[in-house]
């Protein structure tokens, strides 16, 4: 279950490869019933930022209940990384200007989400020279997410580093590219990308083993 917060509101249930995606909430209305939550530490309320930090636990709340848990509390890792007490279910959210994302599968889940025209030419140059050949079929962009949703499945996170989170193939005969990652601790995880408007979006999906 993936589920979206478009800001200015976007309306549309599309089903993206098996992942059915909602993004039929009124942001006003969320705001307006979360207003009392606080904020994490350097986010200041009532901006931007921090809308989307609110839409985003919101939708990690909705994703959650369509995955079966009747009153899930949000909590988070010392790493920052969202879970549900008690549950097995994996939550995973992302958010960007405009946009805020969350997801929910039984085991391990990893979400992002960036704005397709975002300058990544600094980026670009840290790719190692297999990857490049990569980004040419799934764009630099394409990389980037499929990085960061995979180190949010493995709960590694990208320790500062891309690099450390090599692209090593690229299958693109599916409606959705479907990417492989080297994680640091040897484990190969994928990650589908989809286009969703001006976004690219890539979800990792690590099942229960």
């Amino acid at each position: 279950m993936l589920q979206a917060v478009h800001w200015p509101h976007h309306h549309g249930s599309p089903v993206l490869e098996g992942w059915e995606f909602d993004d039929d909430v009124d942001p006003d209305e969320v705001v307006k019933v979360t207003a009392p939550v606080g904020q994490p530490a350097g986010v200041v309320r009532g901006t931007h930022r921090w809308i989307e930090w609110i839409l985003g636990r919101d939708a990690a709340v909705r994703a959650a209940r369509k995955m079966g848990v009747e009153q899930p509390i949000i909590e988070v890792t010392s790493d920052g990384a969202p879970f549900v007490p008690g549950s097995d279910v994996g939550l995973s959210i992302a958010h960007t200007r405009g946009l805020a994302l969350a997801a929910a599968a039984p085991g391990r889940i990893g979400i992002d989400v960036e704005r397709s025209t975002r300058d990544v030419s600094r980026l670009a140059r840290g790719l190692h020279p297999g990857e490049v050949d990569i980004a040419m079929s799934i764009s630099v962009i394409g990389c980037l997410v499929a990085k960061e949703a995979a180190a949010k499945a493995t709960g590694l996170g990208l320790g500062g580093s891309l690099a450390r989170w090599p692209v090593l193939d690229a299958e693109l005969s599916g409606s959705a590219p479907t990417v492989s990652i080297a994680a640091p601790d040897g484990r190969v995880v994928t990650t589908q990308l989809f286009s969703w408007g001006d976004h690219t979006v890539g979800v990792s999906h690590i099942p229960e083993e």
